[in-house]
């Protein structure tokens, strides 16, 4: 056997391949590995679409503390608007 023959698939009778000297049947997987497989491809899809809600609700608080921020900063302005023009009122109108 030339040290090629080791390296280079050979089909055999009865369409099995061999190796050098080890027989093989050509894309045959068990029961365990479409399992394995299936569950695989189940947990990396699980993950894809945690991370996506993931980012959805990051996004989401993101969006309400800048709401709430700038409520925040409105409710101010309108306490110091508020005070200033009592005071302007107090020294318009000292009669009150």
């Amino acid at each position: 056997m030339c040290a090629l023959s080791r390296h280079v698939p050979l089909v055999g009778r009865a369409g099995r391949v061999t190796m050098g000297g080890m027989s093989q049947r050509p894309d045959h997987l068990s029961h365990q590995e479409i399992g394995k497989d299936a569950i695989e491809s189940a947990v990396k899809a699980a993950a894809v679409a945690a991370g996506e809600v993931a980012t959805i609700v990051s996004r989401a608080v993101q969006e309400v503390a800048g709401a709430l921020g700038a409520f925040a900063t409105e409710l101010y302005e309108i306490k110091d608007a508020s005070q200033k023009a009592a005071e302007e009122q107090g020294r318009e109108d000292p009669q009150d």
